[in-house]
């Protein structure tokens, strides 16, 4: 190099591996002894430094990804002297453990695997996330090259549920008539795959502890993305309107289960609109009872009053209105308003008190009344009008009970004579003992007298 300096060149390129060399350098030239300096030349030889996607350091990762996803890890492996990704590395592996909800590993659960490298030297991680399980997973990735420093990647990686599109049901209350049935469709897309239909879809409805669903039929599957729901009728309220709490639950595996509530009111029966059948009959029955009480009240007024005031108040009318009368008057005599009164108490005592009155007689030959001729009554009698064969079955019935009563009253005399004999008889007998005792008395007198 000049001025008595000279150089050389070490390439670590040619060395097989890392750690401390010796160099040794000994000065030889003609004529001259050969130099030697006083110590060796150490050289150290290390690892290339590297980068994993710009670190220096272990590589942290947290992620979360939808269930069924699939999704790649993409690592970049490279030298720091020269900016370049590595090739070929010697060690491209992953552990991948699945984690109790506390943070501790699953027993048996740990799956190992290696990375790919692309066209680009650029190490792909597939975890094939679109079939894992639902939960919290820990990968640690190591990438390594001989002469190379290695690098370690350590992800946290945890797997969720799907979600349906949170508006496909926004009811929160419903209004129906007596005897309505609830009747909707539903929409049902997934929001985290750009809200694609989601099919075969398990929807339950419960509302009046009835259970409508997909799997039983009463709930169809449109094969599109939609769901007819249909129900019975709900209630048919008489007495007031009826609430009802209806509870709508969607499900499907590796989905969030979705609950809606809603309530349904049940109007009352209408006999037309804006009259609840229940308020018009109570109306209509109170004023049936009303006009029914009155005219009760008017009828049994009218009951009280005799027959004959009646009559003669339809004439006064008449009179005063002036017009034809064709309806005679038939008054009731006083003897025939007594027997009226007390045959009942007659009767008790097996006697007739309408021939003791002497009005039986009377009646069965008295003319019924009948249409006004003139200033006169026209009257016929009752047998005339009769035919020979019914007036002799009437005169023999009437014979036959004459002689019934006759034999009864006959009997009743008997019997009232023998009570009265037998009353006599006892008056004699409690006379005769009155009589007695005072014979039996006089002894007894003159035997005190003795004595005083």
């Amino acid at each position: 190099k000049g001025s008595g300096y000279y150089s050389f060149f070490f390439d670590t390129g040619n060395v097989t591996e890392i750690g401390t060399y010796i160099i040794s350098i000994s000065a030889v030239k003609q004529n001259f002894s050969v130099g030697i300096p006083s110590s060796n030349l150490l050289i150290n030889v290390i690892n290339r430094p590297t980068l994993l996607n710009s670190n220096d350091d272990v590589l942290y990762l947290r992620h979360t990804f939808i269930v069924l996803d699939s999704h790649n890890f993409t690592f970049g492996f490279t030298d720091v002297l020269t900016l370049k990704n590595i090739t070929g590395a010697d060690e491209k592996s992953f552990i991948l453990i699945k984690r109790e909800a506390n943070g501790d590993p699953i027993p048996g659960s740990s799956v190992i695997g290696k990375l790919y490298e692309t066209a680009d030297h650029r190490y792909i991680l597939d975890l094939d996330t679109e079939i894992l399980q639902i939960g919290d997973y820990s990968i640690v990735v190591t990438l390594n090259k001989e002469n190379y420093n290695l690098r370690v990647a350590v992800i946290s990686l945890t797997i969720v549920k799907r979600e349906f599109d949170p508006d496909f049901f926004t009811i929160t209350s419903m209004i129906l008539a007596s005897g309505g049935i609830v009747e909707f469709q539903i929409t049902l897309t997934d929001i985290n795959n750009n809200s694609v239909p989601v099919l075969g879809v398990n929807l339950t409805l419960t509302i009046n502890k009835i259970v409508y669903s997909t799997s039983n039929g009463r709930i169809i599957d449109n094969k599109d993305g939609t769901y007819t729901v249909s129900t019975l009728p709900i209630a048919e309220p008489f007495f007031a309107a009826e609430t009802y709490l209806a509870t709508l639950i969607i499900g499907k595996a590796n989905y969030t289960f979705q609950t809606r509530v809603f309530t349904v009111e049940v109007q009352l029966t209408q006999i037309f609109p804006g009259m609840p059948t229940f308020y018009f009959v109570v109306i209509t029955a109170s004023i049936i009872g009303v006009v029914g009480s009155l005219t009760a009240y008017r009828v049994i007024q009218q009951a009280r009053i005799p027959k004959h005031v009646k009559k003669i108040r339809k004439i006064k009318k008449l009179i005063k209105s002036k017009k034809k009368i064709t309806e005679g008057i038939s008054i009731p005599t006083k003897t025939e308003m007594i027997a009226k009164l007390f045959s009942k108490d007659w009767k008790e005592i097996d006697l007739s008190i309408k021939k003791t009155l002497g009005i039986e007689e009377l009646k069965k030959k008295l003319p019924i009344k009948g249409p006004m001729v003139g200033d006169k009554e026209k009257r016929i009698l009752k047998l005339k009008d009769k035919k020979p064969k019914e007036k002799a079955a009437e005169e023999k019935a009437a014979k036959k009970k004459l002689a019934k009563e006759k034999a009864a009253e006959e009997k009743a005399a008997k019997k009232k004579a023998a009570k009265e004999k037998a009353a006599e008889e006892k008056a004699a007998e409690e006379k005769a003992a009155k009589e007695k005792i005072p014979d039996e008395k006089v002894p007894e007198e003159k035997n005190k007298r003795r004595k005083g």
